[in-house]
């Protein structure tokens, strides 16, 4: 949180309402509500690849948990 808020949006103009295409990741992953991909971090921080151990999965398919 700390690195978005230190960088801030500087040009003047509204953020876009829909991601563009450059905004998602090109791997397409299977889900239960079809095909889809997942948006790009908001930034990347060298040497922390980011990577999800789970694939995507319905609402409610998994309890409330901290891990």
């Amino acid at each position: 949180a700390v690195l978005l808020v230190q960088n801030e949006q500087t040009e003047v103009g509204d953020l876009a309402l829909r991601p563009a295409d450059e905004d998602f990741n090109p791997a397409i992953e299977a889900t239960p509500w079809g095909q889809a991909r997942r948006l790009k971090p908001a930034l990347m921080v060298e040497g922390c690849p980011m990577h999800w151990e789970r694939p995507a999965a319905a609402l409610g398919a998994s309890a409330a948990r901290w891990a």
